[in-house]
Protein backbone atom coordinates (compact mmCIF):
# COMPACT_ATOMS: atom_id res chain seq x y z
CA UNK A 1 0.00 0.00 0.00
CA UNK A 2 1.35 3.77 -0.85
CA UNK A 3 2.08 5.92 1.60
CA UNK A 4 -0.44 8.28 0.24
CA UNK A 5 -3.11 5.35 0.60
CA UNK A 6 -2.11 5.49 4.47
CA UNK A 7 -2.51 8.73 4.89
CA UNK A 8 -5.78 8.56 3.39
CA UNK A 9 -7.04 6.17 5.71
CA UNK A 10 -5.64 7.59 8.64
CA UNK A 11 -7.09 10.79 8.16
CA UNK A 12 -11.06 9.34 7.44
CA UNK A 13 -10.56 7.43 10.37
CA UNK A 14 -9.72 10.14 12.57
CA UNK A 15 -13.09 12.31 11.23
CA UNK A 16 -15.15 9.30 11.53
CA UNK A 17 -14.22 9.41 15.47
CA UNK A 18 -13.95 12.65 15.99
CA UNK A 19 -17.76 12.87 14.48
CA UNK A 20 -19.00 9.89 16.12
CA UNK A 21 -18.00 11.30 19.49
CA UNK A 22 -20.29 14.39 18.55
CA UNK A 23 -23.17 12.34 17.27
CA UNK A 24 -25.63 11.16 19.72
CA UNK A 25 -26.98 7.79 19.09
CA UNK A 26 -30.85 7.61 18.90
CA UNK A 27 -32.72 5.89 20.70
CA UNK A 28 -35.67 5.52 18.66
CA UNK A 29 -34.30 3.60 16.42
CA UNK A 30 -35.37 0.65 14.25
CA UNK A 31 -33.74 -1.82 11.84
CA UNK A 32 -33.94 -1.65 8.11
CA UNK A 33 -32.22 -2.81 5.02
CA UNK A 34 -31.50 -0.08 2.31
CA UNK A 35 -30.07 -0.43 -1.09
CA UNK A 36 -28.12 1.81 -2.81
CA UNK A 37 -27.28 2.19 -6.81
CA UNK A 38 -25.41 4.99 -8.16
CA UNK A 39 -23.82 5.50 -11.63
CA UNK A 40 -21.60 7.94 -12.88
CA UNK A 41 -17.94 8.92 -14.18
CA UNK A 42 -14.36 7.36 -12.77
CA UNK A 43 -11.33 8.32 -13.02
CA UNK A 44 -7.95 5.76 -12.70
CA UNK A 45 -5.40 8.00 -11.49
CA UNK A 46 -3.26 5.35 -11.32
CA UNK A 47 0.83 6.04 -12.69
CA UNK A 48 2.79 4.12 -15.15
CA UNK A 49 6.47 3.57 -15.71
CA UNK A 50 5.64 4.14 -19.31
CA UNK A 51 2.69 5.13 -20.35
CA UNK A 52 0.88 3.69 -23.23
CA UNK A 53 0.43 5.90 -26.10
CA UNK A 54 -3.44 6.39 -26.40
CA UNK A 55 -4.05 5.21 -22.97
CA UNK A 56 -8.05 6.86 -21.66
CA UNK A 57 -8.45 7.04 -17.79
CA UNK A 58 -11.83 8.21 -18.01
CA UNK A 59 -14.83 5.99 -17.44
CA UNK A 60 -18.17 4.70 -16.37
CA UNK A 61 -18.90 3.28 -12.71
CA UNK A 62 -21.97 1.54 -11.49
CA UNK A 63 -22.94 0.55 -8.09
CA UNK A 64 -25.30 -1.56 -6.29
CA UNK A 65 -24.57 -1.65 -2.28
CA UNK A 66 -27.26 -3.22 0.37
CA UNK A 67 -26.57 -2.24 3.71
CA UNK A 68 -27.96 -3.46 7.17
CA UNK A 69 -28.91 -0.51 9.51
CA UNK A 70 -29.07 -1.87 12.98
CA UNK A 71 -29.63 0.06 16.34
CA UNK A 72 -26.09 2.11 16.70
CA UNK A 73 -24.68 4.04 14.33
CA UNK A 74 -22.55 1.71 12.76
CA UNK A 75 -23.89 -0.24 9.31
CA UNK A 76 -22.88 -2.99 7.75
CA UNK A 77 -23.56 -4.34 3.95
CA UNK A 78 -22.15 -5.69 0.73
CA UNK A 79 -21.29 -3.74 -2.32
CA UNK A 80 -20.63 -4.29 -6.01
CA UNK A 81 -21.00 -3.23 -9.52
CA UNK A 82 -18.76 -2.27 -12.63
CA UNK A 83 -15.72 0.29 -12.96
CA UNK A 84 -14.22 1.45 -16.50
CA UNK A 85 -10.73 0.98 -14.75
CA UNK A 86 -8.91 2.33 -18.00
CA UNK A 87 -8.84 1.93 -21.69
CA UNK A 88 -5.69 1.88 -24.27
CA UNK A 89 -7.02 2.35 -28.06
CA UNK A 90 -3.65 3.10 -30.58
CA UNK A 91 -4.33 2.80 -34.43
CA UNK A 92 -1.83 1.92 -36.72
CA UNK A 93 0.96 0.27 -34.68
CA UNK A 94 3.74 -1.18 -36.43
CA UNK A 95 4.79 -4.88 -35.68
CA UNK A 96 7.28 -7.37 -37.06
CA UNK A 97 3.96 -9.35 -38.27
CA UNK A 98 2.68 -5.97 -39.94
CA UNK A 99 0.14 -2.90 -38.86
CA UNK A 100 -2.59 -2.93 -36.90
CA UNK A 101 -5.21 -1.19 -34.61
CA UNK A 102 -4.56 -2.24 -31.13
CA UNK A 103 -7.17 -1.68 -28.30
CA UNK A 104 -7.27 -2.84 -24.25
CA UNK A 105 -9.37 -2.17 -21.71
CA UNK A 106 -9.68 -3.25 -17.61
CA UNK A 107 -12.43 -3.22 -15.83
CA UNK A 108 -13.39 -4.20 -12.22
CA UNK A 109 -15.95 -6.06 -10.36
CA UNK A 110 -16.13 -5.01 -7.06
CA UNK A 111 -16.95 -7.42 -4.11
CA UNK A 112 -16.55 -5.22 -0.59
CA UNK A 113 -17.64 -5.47 2.64
CA UNK A 114 -19.00 -2.20 3.05
CA UNK A 115 -18.55 -0.43 7.23
CA UNK A 116 -20.56 2.87 7.16
CA UNK A 117 -21.31 5.71 9.83
CA UNK A 118 -23.41 8.65 9.49
CA UNK A 119 -21.53 11.80 10.22
CA UNK A 120 -25.10 14.22 9.90
CA UNK A 121 -28.49 13.36 8.97
CA UNK A 122 -27.52 13.82 5.21
CA UNK A 123 -23.62 13.10 5.42
CA UNK A 124 -22.28 9.59 5.70
CA UNK A 125 -18.41 7.87 5.46
CA UNK A 126 -18.18 4.29 3.93
CA UNK A 127 -15.42 2.16 4.57
CA UNK A 128 -14.96 -1.30 2.20
CA UNK A 129 -12.84 -4.07 2.61
CA UNK A 130 -12.72 -6.62 -0.14
CA UNK A 131 -11.32 -7.69 -3.53
CA UNK A 132 -12.37 -7.18 -6.78
CA UNK A 133 -12.32 -9.17 -10.47
CA UNK A 134 -10.47 -7.73 -13.11
CA UNK A 135 -11.68 -8.70 -16.48
CA UNK A 136 -9.18 -7.37 -19.59
CA UNK A 137 -9.60 -7.77 -23.24
CA UNK A 138 -7.14 -7.13 -25.53
CA UNK A 139 -7.99 -6.67 -29.41
CA UNK A 140 -5.04 -6.56 -32.32
CA UNK A 141 -5.06 -8.02 -35.98
CA UNK A 142 -8.81 -9.18 -35.70
CA UNK A 143 -8.34 -11.28 -32.60
CA UNK A 144 -9.59 -10.95 -29.16
CA UNK A 145 -7.99 -12.17 -25.59
CA UNK A 146 -9.88 -12.40 -22.55
CA UNK A 147 -8.17 -12.76 -19.69
CA UNK A 148 -9.88 -12.16 -15.73
CA UNK A 149 -7.88 -12.28 -12.16
CA UNK A 150 -8.73 -11.50 -8.81
CA UNK A 151 -7.18 -8.77 -6.62
CA UNK A 152 -7.43 -7.32 -2.73
CA UNK A 153 -8.01 -3.87 -2.10
CA UNK A 154 -10.56 -1.32 -0.80
CA UNK A 155 -12.51 1.54 -0.98
CA UNK A 156 -13.36 4.82 1.16
CA UNK A 157 -15.86 7.04 0.27
CA UNK A 158 -18.12 9.98 1.79
CA UNK A 159 -21.83 10.21 0.79
CA UNK A 160 -24.57 12.82 1.00
CA UNK A 161 -28.49 11.97 0.49
CA UNK A 162 -31.68 13.65 0.47
CA UNK A 163 -34.86 11.87 1.54
CA UNK A 164 -37.77 12.37 -0.96
CA UNK A 165 -40.24 10.41 1.12
CA UNK A 166 -39.90 7.85 4.03
CA UNK A 167 -38.48 4.90 1.71
CA UNK A 168 -36.79 7.16 -1.25
CA UNK A 169 -33.41 9.12 -0.96
CA UNK A 170 -31.68 11.20 -3.85
CA UNK A 171 -28.14 11.98 -3.29
CA UNK A 172 -24.45 11.90 -4.47
CA UNK A 173 -21.30 10.08 -3.61
CA UNK A 174 -17.52 10.67 -3.79
CA UNK A 175 -15.54 7.61 -3.56
CA UNK A 176 -12.15 5.87 -4.20
CA UNK A 177 -11.33 2.40 -5.30
CA UNK A 178 -7.23 1.04 -4.39
CA UNK A 179 -6.78 -2.42 -6.74
CA UNK A 180 -3.66 -4.47 -5.33
CA UNK A 181 -2.92 -6.84 -8.33
CA UNK A 182 -1.96 -3.93 -10.45
CA UNK A 183 -1.40 -0.92 -8.02
CA UNK A 184 -4.33 0.61 -9.76
CA UNK A 185 -6.34 3.80 -8.19
CA UNK A 186 -9.67 5.22 -9.11
CA UNK A 187 -11.89 8.02 -8.34
CA UNK A 188 -15.46 7.84 -8.60
CA UNK A 189 -18.43 10.65 -8.39
CA UNK A 190 -21.85 9.06 -8.91
CA UNK A 191 -25.69 9.47 -8.70
CA UNK A 192 -27.06 7.80 -6.05
CA UNK A 193 -30.53 6.48 -5.27
CA UNK A 194 -31.66 5.05 -1.99
CA UNK A 195 -34.48 3.11 -1.14
CA UNK A 196 -35.43 1.06 1.89
CA UNK A 197 -37.11 -1.83 1.30
CA UNK A 198 -37.48 -3.33 4.35
CA UNK A 199 -37.53 -2.36 7.98
CA UNK A 200 -39.01 -3.67 11.77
Amino acid sequence: MSSNARRAIFWLLALVSVCATVRAQETDATYALIAYGGAGYTRNISTFDITPQGLQQNGFGGTLRIMWKPEHLLRVGIETGLTQVYHVKTVNVQTTFGVTDFTSSLNAVPILLAFSMPLTDRLEVTLRSGGYLLYSNTESFGNTVSSSTFSTGFGVGLSYMTPLDEDWGIGGEIKWYHMGKFDDDNIMLQVMVSYNFLEW
